[in-house]
């Protein structure tokens, strides 16, 4: 194993359990520059070394594989991905029931209070109305809005000069 360049930038505590798997050969998987794994092997049946022939085929077999197991751990990547967006979507989904729900609430709270809410000014405006048309100087002056008529001297308010 230490022979092979693709294990040198390999952490220690990788290397230590690879070396305690006692195995005999290892060949990187990898896709790129980028090692996605490792296939260890152990000594033959029957007792011989690995050649040379061995050596090329399990290289090929990597070169196979290598993109294949790359592969499956970009869906696994995708996989969570998708869990997780599904899961932020749902909770989306529940806090805008939530605040469909709310608005509903809302617009029954303003319809039903809203009457109520006017009825005072109606009463004011009414009240108003009446003073203006039973004061002669605001005939010539029509005004608009009670802070006008409160200010107008039939009121009791300022006089213009």
């Amino acid at each position: 194993m230490d022979a092979m360049e693709s294990f040198d930038a390999m952490p220690s505590a990788e290397r230590e359990l690879l070396i305690r798997w006692q195995r005999v050969l290892y060949m990187p998987l990898k896709t790129g520059s980028t090692l996605i794994g490792v296939v260890a092997l152990g000594s033959k049946r029957s007792g011989e070394p690995y050649d040379h022939q061995d050596y090329d085929e399990l290289m090929a077999l990597c070169a196979q594989v290598s993109p294949l197991l790359a592969q499956a751990q970009q869906m696994a990547g995708l996989r969570r991905i998708n869990e997780y967006t599904f899961a932020q979507n749902q909770t989306l989904v529940r806090q805008n029931r939530h605040l469909q729900e709310s608005l509903t609430l809302y617009s029954q709270y303003v319809d039903l209070v809203s009457p109520e809410l006017r009825r005072p000014f109606n009463t004011i405006q009414t009240k108003l109305q009446k003073l203006q048309e039973n004061s002669p100087d605001d005939l010539a002056r029509p005004t608009s809005s009670p802070a006008l008529a409160r200010n107008s001297p039939a009121c009791g308010g300022p006089s213009t000069p």
